[in-house]
């Protein structure tokens, strides 16, 4: 920075140029490798689409009869997940389920979708392609699905008594442990109901739903001190 300063002002701008022409190559390079990967998804989803029996269509309009997302069935995933932000839709992979285990599905994807997750996950990802030089904003984009997920089960866990919040766990634990797909991370652009059998955040995940209470104030703490650290290194950089 020294260098820079006594550098004289034609030294500057050159400077000042190829900063920016490498901070937006480096933008180009982020949303042309992000869209490689939603069209890779959109292709596998493409190729494995399959029908229902009708089962799922039925819960959801009991969950609202007015919600616009729709339902489609893939072989080619093998946990169930939402993607769309204009036009929503639930993926159901070929995975045998009763009907309360559909419902706890149902319900995780359409809690996602009510709570505007997509945008929070799109909006994110957007910071992150414009900061890419920034490693804070690939700590947000690695950690935000967990985060999001918490959130999400314990907006589950108010909907449901105590046993079914425990089904309901027990369900995550069935799905995870299910065959592979032909893409672990889906994509940037959905939010799934469990992903693979990795035990630390699944273990979280429990954790967080039957300790919530005891957790509510020290999360909120933390939840701030994190916004707050954040924002700062934003501002900064």
């Amino acid at each position: 920075m020294n260098l820079y300063a006594k550098s004289e002002d034609i030294h500057k701008k050159i400077v000042m140029a190829v900063i920016i022409t490498i901070w937006i190559i480096g933008i180009i390079i982020a949303v042309v490798h992000k869209m490689r990967e939603w069209n890779k998804v959109k292709g596998y989803l493409i190729k494995g689409t399959s029908e229902g029996d009708g089962v799922a269509e039925k819960i959801l309009r009991e969950i609202d009869s007015e919600c616009p997302i729709k339902i489609e069935y893939n072989l080619a995933i093998a946990e169930p997940f939402i993607k769309g932000l204009r036009h929503p839709v639930i993926y159901l992979p070929e995975k045998e389920c009763n009907e309360k285990e559909l419902e706890f599905i149902l319900m995780h994807e359409y809690l996602h979708w009510k709570r505007k997750d997509l945008w929070k996950k799109f909006i994110i990802n957007i910071i992150g392609m414009i900061f890419w030089w920034n490693p804070l904003a690939y700590l947000l984009c690695k950690d935000l699905d967990q985060i999001i997920e918490l959130n999400c089960d314990n907006a589950m866990s108010k909907k449901y008594s105590e046993m079914d919040t425990l089904y309901y766990l027990d369900t995550l634990t069935y799905m995870a442990g299910g065959r592979r797909a032909n893409f672990d991370e889906v994509s940037s652009n959905t939010l799934g109901f469990v992903k693979k059998l990795e035990v630390r955040p699944l273990k979280q995940r429990f954790h967080y739903v039957m300790f919530k209470k005891d957790d509510k104030r020290t999360q909120r703490k933390m939840n701030l001190f994190i916004l707050g650290v954040s924002v700062i290194w934003f501002v900064a950089s």
